[in-house]
């Protein structure tokens, strides 16, 4: 069987993990939506067709959860920071409409995005995996809805750079270097 989540420890200074979870065909996105923005579901939704692999999320994870413990968040919450951390611009609204919860209804693809300790993941999930009415697909699908056109537009990768690096690389060494 596949694996249905993706799961990493992040930097041991933080004591976080990240858990991505994939969804098809969300419905009712807009409830979901209320619900993060209310802080009722404690994780972050991103758009499927912008991530190229978990491991681009877990960079952004990872410098959220690091951000959190040294005080140094531009946001103002971790999952809001994760977001953030994904974008190359330095714009929090431009990072949330590139990759967060879109009214746009372009998708209905999603990955829920948690970051937690050990110990909370088994809470989490109860609260965060049934509130989201779509299908779960494995993790290992989600290259399958990642719109490399929008992603290359996204992260200002071109046919050049990609001739010296990967497109995974060039991503991550973009979010890595946005101060």
């Amino acid at each position: 069987m596949e694996l249905e989540s993706y799961t990493q420890t992040l930097d041991e200074l933080t004591g976080k993990q990240i858990t991505i979870y994939l969804y098809e065909n969300v419905q009712d996105i807009e409830n979901v939506h209320a619900k993060v923005v209310n802080k009722e579901l404690p994780c972050c939704i991103i758009k499927a067709n912008v991530i190229v692999d978990p491991f681009q999320l877990v960079i952004a994870a990872n410098k959220a959860a690091l951000n959190e413990k040294y005080g140094q968040m531009v946001t103002r919450s971790i999952f809001t920071e994760v977001i953030y951390s994904l974008s190359i611009s330095k714009n929090i609204s431009q990072a949330l409409k590139d990759f967060g919860i879109s009214s746009d209804h372009k998708t209905n693809n999603y990955l829920v995005v948690l970051v937690h300790t050990a110990e909370d993941l088994e809470e989490l999930n109860k609260l965060v995996v049934n509130c989201i009415k779509g299908e779960r697909k494995p993790i290992s699908q989600l290259s399958e809805l990642a719109n490399l056109k929008l992603i290359k537009k996204l992260y200002k990768v071109d046919d050049r750079e990609l001739k010296v690096s990967n497109l995974i690389d060039s991503i991550v060494s973009k979010i890595s270097e946005k101060k």
